[in-house]
């Protein structure tokens, strides 16, 4: 038996089979200490037992998995074919993937039970004293259940040691329990074979008339752009624009039928890199189309300087006014030669 390592397993199952509630155990007792309240509970040793013999349900659980088709010779022998070994853990996974929400609630319903009675067994002593009526089994389904699901609203608490220990083995199973719940759920919001091929051909009926649409758009902002280019091609503001509009028509048709192709085959990471590429590629030559129109901007305004300072307009209107300055300055001349006769005389 040590040789084929179940030699730990049988001693564990022993002991947990020996620790039972005894007859003649009935007036052995010991006590816990309760601070908060400053009492101490008196309990027998038999009750202590008892909850340790709750956990022989892995017995029974053992017990459902070892007869379970997961486990029989012929599973045996197909798991030593694919280099594994059907044991208690595979039947377990199996099980669960086969069943998992039978296995969900006989694991929840059957945890809740046994861990509300053990809480009760503890806890029903200090009732009086702390105003938490565990008298009551369903104050103590209550809090387990509270306790599981990683609420705890605080109406009801354990008080003695071992009803904490209890409450805290709760924590943990529940923890586990709510994880199976999680993959679980998981599992059921995934497709099957089926759906996930009805699901991609209506994406891609979608992203047909997606594409129908952005293709005319795009066709007739190019045809537009032509238009201007042919008919008006004085109007350099207006062309531009319509290039632009192009420009963001096409990019988006591109960007559909991308996306098109995901539902296909999955994009490579070198097919990602091109795409970024491009999209930089495309930003880069919008800013040096806006560039290029300030720089016509600021040559006209440049062109306008120029020739105003040149035209023969912009000169007459500057010598007629050096001539007006001129008779200006000749005119104070004389009445300041004036004012100096005035006082002279």
């Amino acid at each position: 038996m040590h040789s084929i390592g179940t030699f730990q397993t049988c001693v564990f199952e022993i002991c947990l089979s020996l620790l039972s509630p005894l007859p003649y155990l009935d007036y052995i007792t010991f006590y816990d200490s309760v601070e908060d309240y400053r009492i101490v509970v008196e309990y027998c040793i038999n009750d202590l037992l008892l909850c340790i013999s709750f956990y022989r349900i892995i017995f029974f659980a053992r017990f459902v998995l070892v007869i379970s088709k997961f486990t029989n010779p012929r599973a045996q022998r197909i798991c030593q074919m694919n280099g594994c070994e059907a044991k208690l853990i595979f039947a377990i996974r199996s099980v669960i993937r086969e069943y998992p929400y039978q296995a969900i609630l006989v694991a929840l319903v059957s945890s809740i039970l046994c861990l509300a009675y053990q809480i009760r067994i503890f806890e029903q002593p200090l009732s009086d004293v702390s105003a938490q009526n565990f008298n009551s089994y369903g104050n103590a389904v209550w809090l387990v259940i509270i306790t599981i699901c990683t609420v705890g609203y605080g109406e009801f608490y354990p008080k003695s040691e071992i009803g904490r220990i209890c409450a805290i083995v709760a924590c943990f199973w529940g923890v586990f329990v709510v994880s199976l719940f999680v993959v679980t759920l998981n599992n059921l919001l995934l497709f099957s074979q089926a759906e996930e091929n009805s699901y991609n051909l209506l994406r891609r009926l979608e992203y047909r008339e997606r594409i129908k649409d952005h293709a005319q758009y795009t066709v007739s902002a190019a045809l537009h752009q032509k238009y201007l280019r042919l008919k008006k091609p004085q109007k350099v503001n207006e062309i531009q624009q319509a290039h632009y509009n192009y420009k963001i028509k096409l990019r988006d048709f591109q960007q559909i039928v991308w996306e098109s192709k995901k539902l296909i085959e999955p994009e490579t990471e070198i097919e990602v890199v091109q795409k970024i590429v491009e999209a930089m590629s495309d930003q880069i030559q919008g800013l040096q189309e806006k560039q290029g129109s300030l720089e016509s901007k600021v040559d006209r305004v440049l062109e306008l300087l120029e020739r105003q300072r040149t035209e023969p307009s912009f000169m007459t209107l500057r010598a007629t006014s050096e001539k007006l300055d001129r008779v200006q300055e000749t005119a104070s001349s004389q009445e300041s030669g004036s004012e100096q006769n005035l006082k002279q005389l």
